[in-house]
């Protein structure tokens, strides 16, 4: 029995002394012998395993084995037994310790409010893993509590936390102890049970690439020093430093404080402490070939030395963001491959700052075709089988809500249905607010509207796409729905589930698809993530199969351990470069280096204090003597460790990088350490990269690196020289290059083809806009309007007939709908029962109105009772409602205007028809539409007509706006009406106004309360009649001017304001003729074909602003070549006068 350290800085052959020792004693006895065992770190193992038969020189190395500690307590409990309980890995302790906190949260105070948060039962299983490491039990918190509360200004806030954790850490040991063995006590009883394993008592053990040991780590290197041959420990430091005091500032602190934890180690046990083995002389074989490197290794805790020439194979370089950054590290990865034979094993990126640089590195790396390795264990929340489970628990736990559902069919695990089954079940969902029992009951769904043949087919295939999508889901819902059920119950359930739906045979087919294509990575990923989750179900039974939980409780524990399930890749192929963390990657033969992200708080790290215990009450525990893991402020000391390992991985090639920005523009800082690199490599230049090639014509060979970034780098070179930019040479030869390659020479097209795009519609062909519209253009006055705003807008909706997808939700239409449908009835109603409006009173009129309203609250399948916000939306309809009938029953008593047709509809049926307009190419334009009340009156002996439309907010009629072709409906609805007037009128009536009337509840403010007549008249003026009158007097008298119901006044001396909105009668003809004119103009406009993306604004309003399809016309103002179509606001006088001219047959010179 000896221990034995191996010593040496970094690059003096530490790992390379390991396994020339290991191969000699193979050249002795290559298959009989003792166990020779290198213990490295877990994610060290493959690279070893890979080293070690690199070195193999004879026949086998069966006496010799890589192992990690883990690896290293399968093989004793192998041969010496190990417990009878069943061990719980990680996930199942997490799990475990979930349950825990749903039974005991409420007993808890500081750590009370943060059960729920995400990551505390991580943080949770961290602590007590500490705990263990450290060997704490629940009796030491307990008792140093008990020494906290005693002294005469307690910690109060420390000792909470501890009463708390003795409390958690207590009843999980009891849980441990009943069955399970907690997988931080793996090298606990590994330590004890290494005496009785035979094999082990004449083994030579080499434990390498380790900076420390926790306190159990050392109890089983004690047991290996105790029973096992020879332990053979290396360490990195500085030989000649072992001599000399050392502080926590000292570079080789972590190693120095391991070395003299070991000797003591040794010192306790009896065991004899070997000659180390220190490498450090020239006789060893150096790691750097290249000087430059080795003097940044020797030098570098050293700060009066200064490399006297310009290094080579040293880069150091700042780049414009993280993404240029990364470019210039796959740019150069590649060079070195091309120009200087670099395998790409041989190459590794080494990061301190996984959050901003995975998924980056990964996004660039496939951009530049480079095959890479993340030695990362990567977190699986993301994939579909996860989604499905959880999705799955969730859909049962809330009834059936639509988000968890459709998340569960949109794994593509549910087989039985396909991504477009769903989508079309999702859009009938939304549509008619399917939730909850409607799903449970298995009756069928005949929610869509519509009769015949058709709709039949409609419901029958929608019915069958549920039942498909449904089936399996059903019968899990059915099995753990109801009471508490034991774990392994509803476990069984779940695994049945996935059976149910073969998601094994899927992901095997997913495996397959991957692996053809080359990604191998994801297809391992699918390999595993099932024998992942199978793991996690056996753990959950193991570790609660008999608890009795509710379903929403065994929810949160099984997303707890999906949660926390990572799957640890091995490299799937052998030629790839490394991407890892400078403190978890271990690859001994490196030539090229590429460390990046040297930002200030990146690397060195930030560490943050323990959330659990900061840094005050971790040194306040330690003077209790309860030794825990180091502070914040040692760890932050041993960041200068880790970026000397980052430093010396190379042999011969050390890129050193550094963003000056982060995607937000924000400004970033270099790190301390380039500043060191700086001192020791005074001349050493720093390459700047911006993200643009440069104008040498080595630089910009660089750029090369495939066909698909050649053709984006040339892409962007002829956009500048397009905007004026000179085009380098080097580019047109690229070009021509590129195009008389037959296999690119596609591709190339394509990207030209893009580069001069202009965001425009060609016009439809005539004949092909006509197939659109028949033979007949058929269009509602409100479609001519859409054209006017946007001709694109216009051939979107009704051309392509693209829609919105409905939704069950009461939004503007419903609500315009409901106003327009209680109105009518209303009115009918009064008709029916031959009442005199204006002598109904106002209790009578609340009555009918709401008489009217009840028959309504079912419209849309029962929508406005669905919810309490919608009923309490549905009261605030009814309340407006009734506002609106007050003052339409004001117009009523002033005994001149009656309605004479309410809901008018030409075009519609057959009882009206459509209003027929003759283009001038000869095709007829035929109008449809509904007029919510024609209004017939008797003034001075005369019949007059207005036309009233129903609005839900107060809207004006702007004359500016009819010009444009962008309010039209009121001036056409008159014409129409007055067209019509043998169907309510003896004789034609003359044309009395066009308004609009809001029903809505006006709010106004008072300083003090006022008298019901004040509040009323408020109300009257607020909900006045709102468009344009005949200029008349008389008329506007009898329509209440005076009492403010419509937009006209009348002066103190009879006269019309000013102000009013009225018209002459000369005016109202000539912009009834105009209006017909403009009609014509849409309508043969949309006949030629006209598609064009050419959207108005006409002062701060656009076409844009309530317009759904920018996604589909991609108009941004801000790109060159998008532009409004400006329309001119016009005072009254210009208006008139180009109204004159065009209807006299001049041109408008609106374009």
């Amino acid at each position: 029995m000896g221990l034995r350290f191996i010593l040496g800085r970094a690059g003096t052959g530490k790992t390379h002394a390991c396994l020339e020792e290991i191969q000699g004693q193979l050249r002795l006895e290559p298959l009989a012998g003792s166990p020779l065992i290198l213990l490295v770190p877990e994610q060290a193992s493959f690279q070893m395993e890979k080293a070690l038969t690199a070195h193999q020189e004879s026949n086998g190395i069966v006496r010799a084995q890589v192992m990690s500690f883990r690896r290293l307590g399968w093989l004793v409990f192998q041969e010496a037994g190990g417990t009878n309980r069943q061990y719980l890995d990680e996930i199942g302790k997490l799990m475990t310790l979930r349950s825990i906190l749903l039974h005991q949260g409420e007993n808890l105070t500081i750590y009370r409010s943060m059960v729920r948060e995400q990551g505390f039962v991580a943080k949770l299983a961290s602590t007590f893993k500490e705990f263990k490491s450290y060997n704490v039990t629940p009796d030491d918190l307990a008792k140093q509590r008990e020494k906290i509360l005693a002294r005469e200004t307690p910690n109060e806030v420390l000792a909470h936390k501890l009463r708390d954790l003795e409390l958690l850490f207590r009843e999980f040991e009891q849980a441990m102890d009943k069955n399970h063995t907690d997988p931080d006590d793996y090298l606990h009883l590994l330590a004890q049970r290494i005496s009785q394993a035979p094999s082990l008592k004449e083994a030579r053990i080499w434990v390498d690439s380790f900076s420390g040991f926790t306190p159990q780590e050392l109890k089983v290197l004690g047991s290996l020093l105790s029973h096992c041959r020879q332990v053979n420990v290396t360490l990195c430091l500085d030989p000649r430093g072992l001599t000399e005091p050392y502080t926590e500032m000292d570079l080789f602190h972590p190693t120095l404080v391991t070395y003299e934890k070991l000797r003591q180690l040794a010192h306790s046990l009896g065991v004899e402490l070997e000659p180390p083995k220190v490498l450090a002389g020239p006789e060893q074989p150096p790691r750097f070939a290249n000087p430059a490197l080795g003097f940044l290794e020797s030098n570098y805790d050293l700060h009066q030395a200064a490399y006297p020439h310009r290094p080579e194979g040293l880069q150091l370089v700042r780049a414009a963001n993280r993404r240029v950054e990364v470019e210039g590290v796959a740019r150069e990865i590649i060079r070195l491959a091309r120009e200087e034979n670099y395998r790409y094993r041989e190459m590794a990126v080494i990061l301190r700052d996984w959050e901003n640089y995975q998924e980056l590195v990964a996004t660039v790396f496939q951009e530049y075709q480079i095959p890479f390795f993340m030695d990362i264990k990567r977190p699986v929340t993301h994939h579909p089988l996860v989604e499905l489970i959880t999705a799955a628990l969730e859909t049962v736990n809330s009834n059936w809500s639509y988000e968890p559902l459709f998340r569960y069919l949109k794994t593509d695990l549910v087989s039985a249905v396909t991504r477009g089954e769903v989508d079309r079940l999702e859009n009938y969902v939304l549509k008619y607010g399917i939730r909850g029992e409607k799903w449970l009951d298995r009756k069928p769904w005949f929610f869509a509207q519509g009769k015949g043949e058709e709709a039949d087919k409609e419901w029958e295939s929608l019915n069958d796409i549920r039942h498909r999508a449904t089936e399996v889901l059903l019968k899990f819902h059915h099995g753990i729905h109801g009471g508490k059920l034991p774990v392994h119950k509803l476990t069984e359930h779940l695994f049945s589930l996935l059976q149910d739906l073969k998601v094994a045979k899927q992901l095997e087919r997913w495996y397959q698809i991957e692996e053809q294509t080359g990604h191998l990575d994801k297809a391992l990923e699918h390999k595993q993530i099932w024998d992942g989750v199978v793991s996690l179900m056996d753990q959950l039974v193991a570790s609660l199969g008999a608890e009795k939980m509710r379903v929403s409780d065994y929810a949160k524990v099984v997303e707890a351990g999906l949660q926390h399930l990572k799957l640890g890749l091995i490299p799937p192929a052998l030629d790839q470069v490394l991407v890892g963390s400078v403190e978890r990657s271990r690859q001994p033969d490196l030539k090229g280096v590429f460390l990046i992200g040297l930002n200030e708080g990146a690397f060195p790290a930030s560490i943050k204090e323990d959330e659990m215990f900061g840094d005050r009450e971790r040194e306040e525990l330690a003077k209790g003597d309860l030794e825990l893991a180091p502070t914040s402020k040692i760890s932050l000391y041993h960041e200068q460790y880790l970026a000397y390992i980052a430093f010396t991985r190379a042999s011969g090639y050390l890129w050193i990088s550094y963003p000056e920005a982060n995607e937000a523009g924000k400004e970033l800082m270099p790190s301390s350490l380039i500043l060191r690199i700086r001192d020791l490599f005074p001349q050493l230049e720093c390459k700047t990269l911006t993200g643009k090639p440069g104008q040498d014509d080595f630089e910009l060979f660089d750029y090369l690196v495939n066909p698909s970034k050649t053709i984006a780098l040339l892409a962007e070179r002829l956009q500048e020289a397009a905007q004026g930019e000179r085009l380098d040479p080097f580019w047109v030869e690229v070009y021509h290059y590129l195009l008389n390659r037959q296999d690119w020479h596609h591709r190339l097209d394509r990207v030209l083809q893009g580069l001069f795009y202009e965001n425009r519609s060609e016009d439809l062909e005539v004949s092909l806009a006509q197939a659109l519209t028949g033979d007949r253009l058929k269009v509602s006055v409100s479609r001519l309007e859409s054209f006017a705003q946007c001709p694109f807008k216009y051939f979107a909706e009704y051309g392509l007939g693209l829609e919105e997808r409905e939704y069950y939700r009461v939004d503007a239409l419903l609500v315009g709908n409901y106003y327009h449908q209680a109105l009518e009835k209303l009115v009918t109603k009064i008709q029916q029962k031959d009442y005199n409006w204006e002598e109904l009173s106002d209790e009578e009129l609340a009555n009918l109105t709401r008489e009217a309203a009840a028959e309504l609250v079912e419209m849309e399948h029962g929508i406005l009772l669905s919810s309490s916000s919608h009923r309490y939306r549905l009261q605030t309809m009814e309340d407006n409602l009734q506002a609106a009938v007050k003052v339409l029953t004001e117009h009523a008593r002033l005994k001149t205007f009656q309605p004479a047709w309410v809901e008018f509809e030409f075009g519609i049926n057959e009882e009206v028809p459509a209003v027929e307009i003759l283009l001038p190419n000869g095709k007829p334009l035929l109008l449809r539409g509904k007029i919510d009340r024609i209004d017939l009156g008797i003034v001075k002996d005369k019949t007059f007509l207005r036309v009233i439309d129903y609005k839900s907010s107060k809207r004006s009629l702007d004359l500016v706006e009819c010009y444009y072709g962008l309010a039209l409906q009121l001036p056409v609805y008159l014409d129409v009406a007055l067209q019509n007037y043998r169907l309510f009128a003896d004789h034609p009536p003359e044309p009395a106004g066009m308004f609009y009337f809001p029903v809505t509840n006006p709010i106004s403010r008072v300083s003090n309360p006022v008298p019901e007549e004040e509040a009323r008249g408020k109300l009257l003026k607020a909900l006045r009649l709102d468009g344009w009158m005949l200029e008349d007097t008389d008329l506007a008298q009898a329509m209440g001017a005076q009492k403010g119901l419509v937009s006209a006044r009348i002066t103190s001396k009879g006269n019309l304001d000013s102000r009013s909105k009225v018209l002459s009668e000369q005016r109202l003809t000539l912009l009834r003729t105009f209006v017909r004119e403009k009609l014509k103009q849409l309508a043969l406009d949309i006949n030629r074909g006209n598609t064009s993306i050419s959207p108005y604004r006409l002062g701060k309003e656009t076409a844009c602003r309530w317009c759904h399809y920018g996604p589909c016309c991609q108009f941004d103002a801000m790109i060159e070549g998008n532009k409004y179509r400006d329309l001119t606001k016009l005072s009254n006088e210009e208006l008139w006068i180009r109204i004159s001219g065009e209807v006299r047959g001049g041109k408008s010179d609106e374009q």
